[in-house]
């Protein structure tokens, strides 16, 4: 195709602050606007989210219906259809179950050449009736995209989708430099950390279920009470809170843990970590991992899911079981006993990060997709 550009419309549910969002972003911002013209429709969007897709020339619209695009919402499925004929996609890009579901029956009904799904969830935490329309939604879709090689093996060895119609994308970030040590104590003056403290952080959604933050606390409550300077930053929102404050209280730490809330920006508090730590009970990718590997910060985090893929145990970080605070609390220590060990398990995170999981890499991934997708399709021009 080569009189005119490639239309991508990207169906999510909803555009907040999540790594789906960001990859998003990455896309719009990055991708080249002489090649691709892109969209965005959702259910809901927060207000610095749309700013940001408008300023990189990607609109965003949304399909009003049920908050959570339920698979009976009507309403909705016909809001984007609506979209689909003012825009005429080559593509429509369905990421998030919600999305996935959508953008698979919008584009059968409305007959998208190139219907692309998009698995980002760690899929052992999905009911059985989970796993059998999920399966359903890719036998809708042209192709799908696996978030990382574990999720991959889930699509074909379980779902039985064919090894030719999935690809792994591992996911990306926007490169970072590791902070200066100026930049490091303004982010600790900005957080009211302590410049002399062993700084243990988390970024995430405060939904215990699935990060198992409570987790973290009860591992931090056993470093601090052989650190007499730990503190614990959480960077996040969400509905837990306040369980999660609770156990703080219960632990004896709630004095040493500094909670920030959502921010729109966590590069600083990064910046203001020694040890980044996630200890979920499940992930199919963990973004926040990346991050925290280019601010050259050793990881401690679970071994579930797609995390081993990203972590190098032993070299860019530790790997522990889940719901095992102590071995978590284990490595913290370790790291905190020996900071020249940490220097260097970090240093090796960022090699690592810069090498597989930067956001040029990401890009042209996907951008090599939608082009063998669209010759495949055998479009006009293509």
């Amino acid at each position: 195709m080569t009189s005119d550009r490639i239309r991508v419309l990207h169906v999510l549910p909803w555009l907040q602050s999540g790594g789906v969002e960001r990859r998003r972003l990455l896309l719009a911002e990055r991708m080249d606007t002489r090649r691709y013209e892109q969209r965005v429709v959702c259910s809901t969007v927060s207000a610095p989210y749309r700013d940001r897709f408008e300023a990189a020339g990607v609109p965003v619209m949304t399909a009003r219906g049920m908050a959570d695009w339920a698979l009976s919402d009507v309403a909705a499925l016909r809001g984007v259809c609506r979209e689909i004929a003012r825009f005429r996609p080559h593509i429509i890009h369905g990421a998030v179950f919600e999305g996935a579901s959508m953008a698979a029956r919008a584009g059968r009904l409305c007959r998208v050449p190139v219907i692309l799904t998009e698995e980002t969830s760690h899929p052992t935490s999905r009911s059985l009736r989970g796993h059998v329309l999920y399966r359903a939604i890719t036998a809708l879709a042209h192709h799908t995209v696996a978030v990382s090689p574990w999720v991959g093996s889930y699509l074909t060895d379980q779902l039985r989708v064919p090894r030719r119609r999935v690809s792994v994308i591992t996911n990306g970030v926007e490169e970072r430099s590791p902070p200066t040590p100026d930049q490091r104590a303004a982010a600790r003056v900005g957080l009211g950390v302590p410049a002399d403290a062993f700084v243990v952080g988390t970024v995430c959604r405060l939904d215990d279920h699935h990060k198992r933050v409570t987790d973290l606390i009860d591992a931090f409550a056993i470093v601090a009470s052989r650190v007499d300077h730990a503190v614990l930053l959480v960077v996040g929102a969400g509905p837990d809170d306040a369980l999660m404050r609770a156990r703080a209280v219960t632990r004896g730490v709630a004095n040493r843990v500094v909670w920030t809330g959502r921010l729109a920006d966590p590069g600083p508090a990064y910046d203001a970590m020694d040890v980044f730590a996630l200890l979920s009970r499940h992930e199919a990718f963990g973004l926040v991992l990346v991050e925290a590997m280019f601010a050259a910060l050793p990881v401690v985090a679970s071994a579930v899911g797609g995390i081993p893929g990203i972590v190098d145990d032993g070299v860019t970080g530790h790997l522990v079981p889940p719901f095992a605070p102590r071995a978590a609390a284990a490595s913290l220590l370790e790291l905190a006993s020996d900071p020249h060990r940490a220097r260097l398990m970090g240093r090796a995170g960022a090699a690592r990060a810069r090498g597989s999981f930067g956001a040029t890499r990401y890009v042209n991934d996907v951008a090599a997709l939608y082009e063998r997708l669209v010759s495949a399709a055998s479009l006009p021009g293509s």
